[in-house]
């Protein structure tokens, strides 16, 4: 199928901000997130950021025509790889040399004593795609797998309350459940229930195969419905437990999957309506290498820590850092296409 170039749009002002976020997350005093600068980079990441990566993978993974299990399970293979590598580097390297900020260290909760499994161990976003890669190859198999993962969604995102902190006494399995069920620290994207992303991903990747890129108002329409479904709840239901961004009861699914639907609205009539710019060719460049982009800002601001301190800048000082960092980031990235253009081993 011919690409839908409003997809990379959306996928690329993402990852435009994947660094700034992490910086103003890592850098900045607590009180810089009450401000306008801070307020815009939560709603993005917890609103249009990473759901918005899984639903898209499944999206993605829906509207190529064939995949190979051997394929797939390189690129799942490769992904954990990164994941755990990327822990080495900003985690257990700084952690053993002595310059792990000791505020983070606390926030991460990790002991005097087998510091460096659980920072190895810890559950990102890396270790959490790969896994995801094969459930939606397991789902393709069927003949009528849109309906299939859009009833898997549904009952991921009911049942994950009931699953969550599951243990085990076997260390192996533990850990498995650890980053199924699991919370922050420990895991940051755990199975349940943000496996429900990338299959609804992958029911509306199926319909835009079918019906083509004109079909993103009924997306829209549907992301209004999820909304107005979480509006109705709270009102019903005004004293519902604390909620977090990582753990989501299923009203809250629903509407974190609601603003994911009308961000792919709008991009697309963004992408209709307004000509091609140089803002547009950053947003595509980005898409097309995000996860180069993602391993790159995460290891230049892990570079970076030891120099701002943990949560210790302003606002002045977080928006110029960001500025530092961001520019680093892609101008490494560029390099490092530009070798592999020339042919050089990278």
């Amino acid at each position: 199928m011919k690409r839908i170039k409003s997809l990379d749009l959306a996928r690329g002002f993402t990852v435009l901000l994947i660094a700034p976020i992490h910086c103003m997350l890592l850098y900045s005093k607590p009180e810089v997130y009450g401000t306008l600068l801070g307020q815009l980079f939560a709603f993005i990441a917890e609103g249009p950021g990473a759901t918005l990566f899984m639903v898209l993978m499944g999206i993605s993974f829906a509207l190529k025509q064939h995949h190979t299990l051997s394929g797939v399970l390189k690129k799942a293979g490769l992904l954990l790889m990164a994941g755990y590598c990327l822990n080495l580097i900003k985690f257990v390297i700084p952690y053993e040399g002595g310059w792990m900020p000791l505020g983070l260290r606390h926030d991460l909760q990790i002991p005097d004593w087998g510091g460096v499994w659980m920072l190895l161990g810890l559950g990102d976003i890396l270790q959490f795609a790969g896994p995801a890669l094969l459930v939606l190859y397991g789902v393709t198999r069927f003949r009528f797998y849109a309906c299939i993962a859009g009833a898997l969604a549904i009952s991921i995102a009911w049942m994950s309350p009931l699953v969550w902190d599951a243990h085990s006494t076997s260390p192996l399995l533990n850990y498995l459940l650890q980053l199924a069920t699991g919370q922050p620290p420990r895991t940051f994207f755990p199975v349940f229930p943000w496996l429900a992303y990338p299959l609804v991903g992958l029911t509306i990747g199926h319909v835009l195969r079918r019906n083509g890129p004109g079909c993103f108002r009924f997306v829209g329409g549907w992301g209004l419905a999820l909304i107005g479904i979480r509006v109705i709840f709270d009102w019903l239901y005004p004293n519902m437990p604390q909620r977090t961004f990582y753990r989501t009861y299923p009203v809250d699914t629903a509407s974190h999957l609601g603003i994911v639907l009308l961000a792919l609205y709008f991009w697309d009539l963004l992408y209709r309506y307004v000509k091609p710019n140089h803002f547009f060719r950053v947003l595509r460049y980005s898409s097309r290498h995000i996860t180069l982009i993602y391993l790159i800002q995460w290891i230049v601001i892990s570079l970076f820590l030891p120099l701002t301190g943990y949560q210790t800048l302003g606002l002045g000082a977080t928006t110029l850092v960001i500025i530092l960092v961001t520019v680093a980031v892609y101008f490494i990235s560029a390099l490092i296409n530009a070798g592999r253009r020339d042919g050089f081993a990278i």
